[in-house]
């Protein structure tokens, strides 16, 4: 019994940690919209949208055709970074929308520190994107671009 529960401990650790031994960036659903590590997007706009924000080495919101109306959630672990959560400080991260009638719109912006809380809105004719700083209390970032045709 004790066998089976280190072998099971090993194995979850491993699938936790890619082979560089960085934390794997695969997420789930928030459990709560206030804690770090949280990515909320709603579409508040009239057409679906496709999102994309990324990292140099990290896919962190990948969403197809998100509906009107619709919000989606991205809950990274927050055990990364001895239980402060991902993305990491400092790292630039860019986020790509584009509306299903084809308009584009992209914003960048660094996190401010381990577990950032971002909120995505997609309007009718802007992205705009509020990154806050989960703990230590320090005031959000806040970009914006306006969709048009490219």
């Amino acid at each position: 019994m004790f066998k089976n529960a280190v072998f099971s401990l090993v194995g979850f650790i491993f699938v936790m940690f890619n082979a560089n031994g960085r934390a794997d960036a695969s997420a789930r659903p928030c459990s709560s919209l206030d804690n770090g590590s949280c990515w909320a997007t709603t579409n508040y706009g009239r057409q679906p949208v496709d999102l994309l924000c990324t990292t140099a080495s990290w896919t962190l919101v990948s969403l197809t055709a998100l509906p009107p109306g619709a919000r989606d959630t991205v809950q990274f672990d927050s055990g990364y970074g001895d239980g402060l959560g991902f993305p990491e400080p400092d790292v630039s991260i860019t986020c790509s929308a584009r509306l299903s009638n084809g308009q584009r719109a992209e914003v960048a912006f660094s996190s401010h520190g381990w577990g950032d809380r971002v909120e995505i809105i997609v309007d009718r004719d802007q992205l705009r994107v509020t990154s806050t700083e989960y703990w230590r209390r320090v005031p959000p970032y806040v970009v914006t671009a306006r969709f048009s045709a490219q």
